[in-house]
């Protein structure tokens, strides 16, 4: 039986980057994530107004990224996965040009990311969405002719749940109260890594 895991990065293997960008330049307000605008495309014009209106290149933001380290735990779980003979695909709404250098410290080829794309003077003006519905494209597009295969989706918020209800076993991994409130009760609330690895381990023995 053949074994896919599908990882949101953000918020379960890697902290919520703009977050910490709005500490590190001194602009609280692209702090806000899909807790506050749940409508993704939108908060990322608003991200790119705020960066351009504070003369923020693309290159100040990958620097930034260079300095944030992946969750404590979260490569040695990785590694635990593909023990287990999972192939580890990261499904995200981060975009390739600023994570890049942490997806491939996780030793992940697999990567569904998004894409910005910059003027001349390395500014962002625009954004690729890889997605036009929710995250379960990618699972529906690699698992739709596999015939006996098991997986599982790991989330921690709203935009993940697409992805969570498709797979065999979706986990909720350490969420707000709002995420948490609004999340299926088909999903496996988890707090930590260990507690999917011993679910997975008793499940696949």
């Amino acid at each position: 039986m053949e074994r896919f895991a599908f990882l949101d990065l953000e918020g379960v293997l890697y902290p919520e980057i703009w977050e910490i960008y709005a500490r590190k330049l001194g602009l609280p307000e692209l702090a806000k994530t899909t807790r506050e605008e749940p409508d993704f495309k939108k908060l990322v014009s608003e991200r790119i107004k705020i960066l351009k209106k504070n003369n923020v290149q693309l290159q100040h933001l990958s620097m930034l990224s260079k300095q944030i380290k992946l969750l404590d735990g979260a490569l040695d779980f990785v590694k635990s996965l593909q023990k287990m003979h999972f192939d580890i695909y990261i499904v995200t709404d981060a975009f390739l040009e600023i994570i890049g250098n942490s997806v491939k410290n996780l030793g992940v080829c697999n990567i569904y990311p998004n894409h910005f794309i910059c003027d001349e003077s390395g500014y962002i003006t625009d954004a690729i969405y890889m997605r036009e519905k929710g995250k379960y494209e990618v699972l529906e597009q690699i698992l739709k002719e596999k015939r006996n295969a098991y997986s599982i989706a790991i989330g921690d918020t709203f935009n993940d749940f697409t992805m969570l209800d498709y797979a065999d076993d979706g986990f909720l991994f350490n969420p707000s109260q709002q995420a948490l409130l609004m999340a299926s009760p088909n999903f496996r609330v988890v707090r930590n890594y260990d507690q999917i690895t011993e679910y997975l381990k008793g499940k696949l023995e």
